[in-house]
């Protein structure tokens, strides 16, 4: 383990471990983590994993104490959770057993083994479903309907705290609140972030659950909605596999339209948690972004049975080509690879994502508020603009059958101006639910 990092970690926080668990050997922080730090340590002869809180916005109701309520209640539930050593509300830390295996699920390169891996998975998500939590919560939603609603009212709460408008943010909360599940069943507990990068594996099998941070009471299928997203990002070998070993594992039945609902659900709050501004990788918050945007229009036009326009055409190369391209290689050639630490390199790698993006959006940018004026006066009238557009929405005044295929083909522009930096991820979509025939 490289060394850090003791002393990157506060005094304070050093102390408390070696109360918990015994004396600090070694620690390393992990990259990842939007909105909490992640943390190795070794202590006390034990491998463990810690989870920071350096700072807690009092709009973001998803703090650590809530996550380790979950482990707390999930202990000895057959869940495969790490077990958790301590949690420290005062210094916003808390320590879990550190699980064997590693996250990086595109790292095995044999596809029958990562299909394993993936309906071990189903199984463990099963498990998490058949949990009862009847009296565990007192505040626990009576009806799955309740508990969307809550949530909703959660999300929407850190998007207003903002004070800034977006058109497709206000489109995606109109649209499930007037598209409420009528479900009288009582919720269970979800893990709310689940799929790749959020689950260890080892062999073949998922060895622990990781990331707790979003976990609340809700609908089963909403996980599956989870996975598709991630997935897009590390795809399974098959996905609809995944869902009907899911069904028969679980004793459940899938409603492919409940995860088509959840899957704006997801979209959503991704798009809030980037509207907020968190992430600390440039280069990865805007990729994020910008794939999280189109994948919540194309989710409310599946869930809607909608079409969507073409992408934006190709634009021609801009004068400044040739300087990002001498940047590029400067940064190719010389720069990354005489870099030795971790973190140097990904920043690195950030940087050359950026100078891209850089280059390729004024090829787009006049196109795409040309065009974005034009569609505002022939809705709206006048000289309206984006957050008039975001108030029609919320008003009600504009049918989403309208607004959607602008927001597509703002989606489809900020995509164009990102390709580059984004590869294959840039017009890569949810994976099938379900076999086609053929």
């Amino acid at each position: 383990m490289p060394k850090l990092a003791i002393e990157s970690l506060p005094d304070d926080i050093t102390e408390w471990i070696g109360g918990v668990a015994g004396a600090v050997s070694a620690a390393r922080r992990l990259p990842g983590g939007n909105r909490k730090q992640a943390w190795a340590v070794d202590a006390g002869g034990q491998a463990l994993f810690l989870r920071r809180e350096t700072a807690h916005d009092p709009n973001d109701p998803y703090d650590l104490t809530r996550e380790a309520g979950w482990y707390r209640m999930l202990d000895g539930q057959g869940v495969a959770i790490p077990s958790m050593i301590g949690f420290s509300p005062e210094l916003g830390a808390m320590l879990v057993v550190r699980a064997p295996g590693q996250s990086a699920y595109l790292s095995v390169p044999d596809p029958e083994i990562r299909q394993a891996i993936a309906l071990d998975l189903m199984e463990k998500l099963a498990a998490l479903h058949a949990v009862d939590t009847m009296g565990a919560d007192p505040h626990q939603p009576v009806t799955i309907r309740d508990a969307i609603a809550i949530e909703l009212d959660l999300w929407e709460a850190q998007y207003r705290a903002t004070g800034r408008l977006d058109p497709l943010i206000e489109l995606a909360l109109v649209w499930l609140r007037g598209h409420l599940p009528d479900d009288g069943t009582r919720p269970g507990l979800v893990h709310g972030d689940a799929g790749p990068g959020n689950f260890l594996h080892l062999d073949g099998h998922v060895t622990a659950l990781v990331d707790w941070e979003l976990a609340h009471f809700g609908d089963p299928q909403e996980d599956l909605a989870w996975l598709s997203m991630r997935t897009v990002l590390e795809p399974f070998p098959d996905f609809a596999a995944c869902i009907a070993h899911y069904a028969k594992v679980s004793g459940r039945t899938v409603d492919l339209d409940r995860i088509r609902y959840f899957r704006v659900l997801v979209q959503l709050r991704v798009a809030v948690i980037r509207w907020i501004g968190e992430g600390q990788v440039a280069a990865n918050s805007l990729i994020s972004s910008v794939l999280n945007r189109r994948l919540l229009t194309v989710a409310l036009a599946e869930a809607e049975g909608l079409p969507l326009p073409s992408a934006p055409d190709v634009a021609p190369p801009s004068a400044d080509d040739g300087l990002a391209r001498d940047a590029l290689d400067e940064l190719r050639l010389h720069v990354i690879p005489a870099l030795t630490d971790a973190s140097a390199i990904q920043y690195g790698k950030s940087l050359a994502r950026l100078v891209k993006r850089l280059r390729d959006g004024p090829r787009y940018a006049m196109l795409r508020d040309r065009e974005v004026r034009a569609a505002l006066t022939d809705m709206l009238g006048g000289e309206a603009g984006t957050d008039d557009l975001a108030c029609a929405i919320r008003n009600g005044t504009v049918p989403v059958a309208r607004i959607l295929p602008l927001l597509s083909r703002l989606a489809g522009y900020d995509t164009r101006m990102a390709e580059d930096a984004m590869g294959a991820l840039a017009w890569r979509g949810f994976p099938d639910l379900e076999r086609t025939s053929g």
